[in-house]
């Protein structure tokens, strides 16, 4: 049987840790760019989904005390084409962990923005509506504006 010290001190280390967990930071989607997913922390992507302009990923990373920031990363700033025609883009994304120290393991959905996507693409090819398929994760996804 635990002593009532020994009892009290689990409790509140559990309290303590309970608290902790429930209180990290919420990741936040930054602005896309023509980042790189290599230069930035490590992360493992899950899955993915489009909903009119937002991408919405699947994420886990080690972490919890620290706020990470995601961006939607477009590398070489080019359209392709798929086989079959259609316009395509390979996107990446890049993980700051802002030197996250802590060791929990999180997995969180990440809304990013695809607008800026949109207006690239209305920039090459004028005004839409339009549509492209998006590479990212080895997932293949459809984006239609």
């Amino acid at each position: 049987m635990m002593s009532l010290p020994r009892l009290l001190l689990f409790l509140a280390s559990g309290f303590l840790l309970s608290s902790l967990l429930l209180a990290c930071p919420a990741p936040v989607a930054e602005p896309f760019g023509p980042c790189r997913a290599a230069d930035g922390d490590v992360y493992e992507f899950n899955s993915a989904e489009v909903n009119g302009d937002t991408l919405t990923a699947n994420l886990s990373f080690s972490g919890g005390c620290e706020q990470h920031e995601f961006t939607l990363c477009w590398p070489d700033q080019q359209f392709g084409e798929t086989d079959d025609g259609q316009t395509q883009v390979t996107l990446e994304i890049f993980h700051d962990a802002n030197d996250d120290s802590c060791e929990a393991y999180l997995t969180e959905d990440v809304d990013l923005d695809l607008a800026d996507l949109e207006v690239a693409y209305i920039g090459a090819f004028g005004p839409g509506p339009g549509s492209m398929v998006i590479l990212l994760g080895g997932e293949i996804l459809d984006f239609s504006f």
